[in-house]
C-alpha cells in the first residue's frame, strides 16, 4: 500500500493463502506451526536439487525456475537448495533474456507442479495448538490484507477465525483463554492473548465499518468492554497488573486501544508511559 509495489502484493497474497491453506483448523482458528524435521532430516520436505527439478519440470523449465529460486547444483544450505528470491524478478528476466511478465507467467505453473510433487513427501509434524494470542495476530493480518488487497475472502478468514476464538477459548464468565487443541481449551489467558485479540477486533471492524460486536462477532459486551471483563475498574487493574508483571509496554497499549481508551486523549497513553 505505501509503495505500490505489486510483487510486495504478490507476496503477502501468497503467505497468506499459504496460512488459509495448510495452517487453518477446520473449526476457523489458525494452527501453531509445522515442524523443520521430517524423515529424521531438517529441511528435508522443503528442499530441492536440479534433477529434482528437472525430473517434475523438464530441463528447461528447471532451468528458469532454478535461476529464479537460487536451486543449483552448490546448493544454498547444506548441499540443498532452499527456494529463494535472492535476486530481483527482473535481473532474472534479464539473465534469461526474457521479459519480467513473460517470466512470472511461467513461473507461477511451475510453482503449481512443484506443489503437488512435493505433496508425495512426508510432511513435518504439524503443531497443531491454536493459541489466542498468535491467532490475534493472524486474524489482524487478513483483516489488513482484505482491506488493502480488496480480497473480500481474507475477511470472511478473518471472521471465521475471530468467531471461533470467541466459541472457544472462552470461560463461562466471558474471560479469554490461552490454548485449544483437539477440542479443549485451557489455561487463563495472558496479557498477550488479550492485547493482540483485542487489537485483532479492532482490525476487523476497521476493514469493514457495517461489522459490530454484538451482532456481527456476538461479543456480549459494551463496546468500550469487548473482550468480556466486568467493568472500567477490572479492566484497569488487570491491565497495569499483567503490564507490570511481563514488563509489556506495546501490550498494554494495545489492549488500551482494543477497549477504546487510547485513542480518547493522550494523557490516557501518557499515563499508560508513566506507569510503566
Amino acid at each position: 500500500q505505501a509503495t505500490g509495489d505489486a510483487s510486495l502484493a504478490r507476496i503477502a497474497r501468497e503467505i497468506l493463502d499459504y496460512v488459509r491453506r495448510e495452517m487453518t483448523a477446520p473449526e476457523g482458528g489458525f494452527f501453531s506451526a509445522t515442524d523443520a524435521d521430517s524423515e529424521g532430516e531438517e529441511g528435508r520436505f522443503f528442499v530441492w536439487s536440479p534433477d529434482q527439478l528437472a525430473e517434475v519440470l523438464g530441463e528447461d523449465d528447471a532451468r528458469v525456475f532454478g535461476a529464479y529460486y537460487d536451486v543449483d547444483s552448490r546448493g544454498n544450505w547444506e548441499g540443498h537448495s532452499i527456494l529463494n528470491t535472492s535476486r530481483t524478478g527482473p535481473a532474472v528476466a534479464f539473465r534469461l533474456g526474457l521479459a519480467e511478465d513473460e517470466l512470472q507467467a511461467r513461473i507461477a505453473p511451475m510453482r503449481a507442479r512443484l506443489y503437488d510433487a512435493r505433496q508425495g513427501r512426508v510432511p513435518p509434524a504439524l503443531d497443531d495448538k491454536v493459541l489466542t494470542a498468535w491467532n490475534g495476530l493472524m486474524i489482524s493480518a487478513f483483516a489488513e490484507g482484505a482491506r488493502v488487497l480488496g480480497e473480500p475472502g481474507y475477511l470472511e478468514t478473518a471472521l471465521r477465525a475471530a468467531r471461533f476464538v470467541l466459541a472457544s477459548l472462552r470461560r463461562p464468565d466471558g474471560a479469554l483463554l490461552r490454548s485449544w487443541r483437539a477440542g479443549q481449551a485451557g489455561i487463563d489467558a495472558f496479557l498477550e492473548d488479550y492485547a493482540y485479540f483485542g487489537e485483532a477486533l479492532v482490525d476487523l471492524y476497521e476493514a469493514d465499518k457495517s461489522l459490530t460486536w454484538e451482532t456481527t462477532l456476538k461479543v456480549d459486551a459494551a463496546p468500550k468492554n469487548p473482550l468480556g471483563l466486568n467493568g472500567t475498574d477490572l479492566f484497569a487493574s488487570f491491565c497495569l497488573r499483567l503490564a507490570r508483571d511481563h514488563g509489556g509496554r506495546e501490550f498494554v497499549k494495545r489492549l488500551w486501544r482494543a477497549a477504546g481508551e487510547l485513542p480518547k486523549a493522550a494523557s490516557t497513553q501518557d499515563a499508560v508511559d508513566n506507569f510503566i
